[in-house]
C-alpha cells in the first residue's frame, strides 16, 4: 500500500514532537547548572515580548535558540 505524502507529513511531525519530548525530559534529568536554566528562562521571556509585539522573526529566533538549548542539556553525550 502506497501511503499519501499527506500521511507522511502528519508521521513525520509526529515523530519530530516525540523527540523534542523526549529531549526536554533528558534536559530536566541533566540540566544542574544554574545558569543553563536562568538562560533559557531568559530567553523565554524575550520570546514571549516578541509575540506581544507580533515579532515573528525575533519570536522564532528565540524560540530556535531555547530548543538548542533544550537539546544540547538532553544530549547524553558531551562534545
Amino acid at each position: 500500500m502506497v501511503k499519501s505524502v499527506g500521511d507522511e507529513v502528519i508521521h513525520t511531525f509526529d515523530l519530530m514532537g516525540r523527540l523534542e519530548g523526549l529531549s526536554g525530559e533528558l534536559a530536566c534529568q541533566h540540566i544542574t547548572a544554574a545558569g543553563s536554566s536562568r538562560r533559557i528562562k531568559e530567553l523565554h521571556r524575550q520570546m514571549a515580548a516578541c509575540h506581544r509585539r507580533r515579532d515573528l522573526p525575533g519570536y522564532y529566533r528565540l524560540n530556535r535558540a531555547i530548543h538548542e538549548r533544550i537539546n544540547r542539556g538532553g544530549a547524553l553525550i558531551r562534545s
